[in-house]
């Protein structure tokens, strides 16, 4: 259940692209998010067109147009210098489209180093020298409950009881799963969302 208001920001992106625009997904794959999307990924998994790194973007400073970029900041050691490479090869008036975890639970692809608060999502990239246009909740906070309390039980309760608690939580899980439809569009669903997001203009 992501929310209206991060599904219309993705796409809004692409809203008045020039003939030609260069379109980069840094950590696409193995979907592409939109057809006009270039994927870009450390390694040629399914559906990469570019092996790069978000640190060191192979791409000239302004030559890009837009950008979709999603769970990946977390996996990035060095998120300021990813930042300021997204502001770089921007082209003056280009668009990112960011969505990246805040209440999620360690996910090693191969590394997890961090988290962002919605506040620290905006200022990352208002330090690097974005204009952010809006932001928000992406997935939120009851996913982050079915989702926290199912991995907990997997890692943390003792067989045989962890599957019997598996299969409980799980129907239950599906059951409370609609709560988000309404729970999203709370001004302060942000406080316990699963992922926020933000849409950054280059000035």
């Amino acid at each position: 259940y992501r929310t209206d208001e991060s599904i219309r920001a993705a796409k809004s992106i692409f809203a008045n692209l020039r003939e030609n625009a260069v379109c980069v997904s840094i950590g696409g794959g193995p979907t592409r998010a939109d057809n006009r999307l270039v994927n870009l990924n450390v390694g040629p998994f399914p559906n990469v067109d570019i092996v790069g790194d978000a640190h060191n973007l192979p791409y000239a400073s302004e030559s890009v147009d837009a950008i979709h970029c999603e769970a990946v900041f977390e996996h990035l050691h060095s998120p300021v210098l990813a930042a300021s490479e997204i502001s770089r090869v921007l082209r003056a008036g280009g668009k990112a489209y960011i969505c990246t975890p805040f209440l999620q639970p360690y996910h090693g692809y191969p590394h997890h180093y961090q988290n962002f608060t919605l506040t620290g999502h905006t200022n990352l990239f208002q330090r690097a020298g974005l204009r952010i246009i809006e932001s928000g909740t992406c997935v939120g906070p009851t996913y982050v409950l079915r989702n926290l309390i199912a991995v907990y039980v997997a890692n943390y309760t003792p067989f045989p009881i962890n599957w019997i608690l598996r299969l409980l939580w799980a129907g239950i899980s599906v059951a409370i799963a609609p709560l988000d439809i309404f729970i999203r569009r709370k001004a302060n669903s942000y406080v316990l969302a699963s992922t926020t997001y933000l849409v950054a203009e280059k000035p």
